[in-house]
């Protein structure tokens, strides 16, 4: 029988990958409105998958949801997948 702590693991996993698919998909999608490839921030955020008022909002406050929780980390991202390793 699996260990139980092993598929909570994995989801972590799963969940950090989204998340930084995510933080990379806004990242470019602020970086073409920067660029004017992209005439709107909902053509950007239409174009790159993500949620026009989450785009927004991180147009607003120039940061990404990585940066901001850096100061809220006690680990950092390294050391935390070499929890999971």
């Amino acid at each position: 029988m699996p260990h139980p702590d092993v598929s909570f693991q994995q989801n972590m996993k799963m969940s950090l990958n989204h998340k930084d698919d995510q933080e990379a998909r806004i990242s470019q999608a602020i970086e073409a409105i920067h660029s004017n490839n992209s005439s709107s921030i909902r053509a950007a955020a239409c174009a790159y998958n993500v949620s026009h008022s989450t785009l927004a909002k991180c147009l607003c406050e120039q940061s990404t949801y990585q940066q901001s929780q850096m100061t809220n980390q006690k680990l950092l991202s390294t050391e935390e997948e070499a929890l999971f390793q």
